[in-house]
């Protein structure tokens, strides 16, 4: 009797928790999202009803069946928080140690007594010890590193992190997040020059956006950020030491490292982002994915918390605070698993990217994409949106598909390279409810027989969302109606999740390591052609595949 009472107690309980916001999704760190955990803990409540009802009948099967629930709600639980407090639903141990003591008294009363001298031991020591190792397990499986973790220290900023972007020739974005409220001034300057200053003020969530103009092209700029004293906004001497230094970009034609990567566990301190700094590059693209927080709240704060979290460990500190990047979202750091236009979380998460991303122009309204589009020498980058407007029958909504088709065309004949970033995997199979662009063929084909009619030779893709770093040479990515070869395709990643195959096939293979990321490489010295190199590489640096391009420079652009 108290077995089944105890049963229906957390039978119940098991079926109001996917209910919940918040529970059993943790905000701030690790989740796997609503979407999974409902279907779940709906499961786990149907086997504990099951567990009431057959206690009577059979309390070794009871016994089994809420052992099993106990096992994947600690697990489950391990990877929405942390291992140490998952181990809380062992509160839920109560009813399986009654009905082992319950299954040990009618063994006893048969006359078993080797087994009813174990049944309570062997009971209890499932209950402990099984879901405590699940816990850990699933941790270190589904969110742990999957590669060797920095040892860079902290930073002693007074902002909790620091991000550039919106990068140019003469101008760049600086973000402060973590900062207490009221006006905080930035100080910068070049080596040897005189220091100057902007201010902001710190807005409801904590963030400064700082706008620079007028700076020196291809120029190292220190900064620092700092409250500002009342009325103080004057230059003055350099501070003694700078939080960190960006370069901007040349003007005209130029040589360009690009480096990409997605899929990032929440909190991530890999030495991946150490590598990718290591490559000294003049742009960081992070392809969607730069947690896995998994958020369906509808506060912009806890969608910049989730931000903060990743981008303040040493070595992602290191690299946002001083490389040029730009981010765009996919599933994971928009909101829910497979995530969509319908999703709770989408305001909250567009109010965010406003307020804490620095971008090359997006839109400032929330209901808009966060498309962009901008120009390093003769490359123009152009990033899609595939979350924020997608339905059941679009991937990027029609206004933005054809902004996007009018972007790569027109780039075509302007640009000497035109690379084309988008979160989702252009190669994917052709089937409803996919993920990937392969769940909007007829998406796909359009946008592919645009680029056909215009006839684009200069266009290299970068995309995102498979745990694996891959390269195709244009003969697996063709989807136009007249069957012509595609164009160069550069998957990166993962950077800090388990990898998995793409289940696709890519002319340069697949590696599906973690701590994976890739790099563009244009060389341009203003000719009629250029050279790209495309290379997927590790953590330690090495290079896992590799594709080299000579493109020919459309007659339209100029030769500088």
């Amino acid at each position: 009797m108290v077995a089944a009472v105890l049963a229906a107690i957390a039978s119940a309980v098991l079926l109001q928790v996917p209910r919940l916001v918040v529970l059993p999704q943790n905000p701030f760190g690790f989740g796997i999202g609503p979407s999974l955990t409902t279907p779940m803990f709906t499961a786990f409540a149907v086997m504990a009803s099951l567990a009431m009802l057959v206690v009577s009948k059979s309390r070794a099967v009871a016994f089994v069946l809420m052992v099993v629930v106990l096992a994947w709600v600690v697990a489950i639980t391990a990877v929405e928080f942390k291992p140490v407090v998952a181990l809380l639903p062992l509160a839920v141990a109560v009813p399986v140690v009654v009905l082992a003591q319950m299954l040990a008294t009618r063994a006893t009363q048969s006359g078993s007594s080797a087994w009813s001298g174990l049944a309570v031991p062997l009971g209890a020591a499932i209950v402990l010890i099984s879901p405590i190792y699940g816990a850990f397990h699933a941790y270190n499986v589904a969110y742990g590193p999957t590669h060797a973790e920095s040892t860079l220290p902290t930073p002693d900023w007074s902002a909790h992190w620091l991000w550039v972007g919106g990068v140019t020739a003469t101008e760049a974005t600086v973000v402060a997040g973590g900062l207490g409220p009221g006006d905080h001034v930035l100080a910068y300057w070049t080596e040897g020059g005189p220091s100057q200053t902007v201010s902001a003020a710190t807005d409801p969530y904590g963030v400064a956006r700082f706008e620079l103009a007028d700076l020196r092209p291809d120029t190292e700029h220190h900064y620092r950020v700092a409250p500002s004293p009342a009325g103080d906004s004057a230059s003055g001497d350099q501070p003694l030491e700078p939080d960190s230094v960006f370069r901007t970009h040349a003007a005209g034609a130029q040589n360009l490292t690009m480096t990409f990567g997605s899929c990032a566990r929440s909190g991530s301190n890999g030495v991946v982002f150490e590598a990718i700094k290591g490559e000294d590059p003049d742009l960081f693209v992070a392809t969607g994915d730069l947690h896995y927080a998994n958020l369906v709240s509808g506060d912009p704060a806890d969608h910049i918390a989730a931000l903060g979290r990743s981008i303040s460990t040493p070595a992602q500190s290191a690299l946002f605070s001083s490389t040029p990047s730009v981010w765009v979202w996919d599933d994971h750091d928009f909101g829910d698993n497979d995530s969509d236009s319908s999703s709770p979380s989408r305001d909250a998460a567009s109010t965010a990217y406003r307020h804490a991303v620095p971008h090359h122009g997006v839109d400032p309204e929330v209901a808009a994409p966060i498309a962009q589009a901008f120009t390093v020498g003769r490359v123009r980058v152009v990033i899609s949106d595939t979350r924020s407007m997608r339905t059941e029958d679009s991937m990027l909504g029609p206004d933005q598909e054809q902004w996007l088709v009018d972007e790569l065309t027109t780039a075509a004949n302007t640009h000497a390279v035109v690379v084309w970033v988008s979160p989702a995997p252009w190669i994917s199979i052709d089937r409803a409810g996919s993920d990937q662009w392969g769940g909007f063929a007829d998406d796909r084909a359009r946008i592919a027989n645009a680029l056909a009619d215009a006839d684009v030779q200069n266009l290299v893709m970068v995309s995102g969302d498979y745990h694996a770093t891959a390269i195709d040479d244009g003969t697996n990515s063709g989807y136009s109606d007249n069957g012509e070869p595609g164009f160069p395709v550069l998957h990166a990643g993962p950077l800090d999740r388990p990898g998995r195959p793409t289940g696709m096939p890519y002319s340069h293979g697949a590696f599906t390591d973690g701590g994976q990321y890739g790099v563009v490489e244009v060389i341009d010295g203003g000719g009629s052609t250029v050279n790209v190199l495309l290379s997927g590489k590790n953590w330690t640096g090495r290079v896992l595949t590799q594709l080299e391009l000579e493109v020919d420079v459309p007659a339209g652009v100029p030769t500088e």
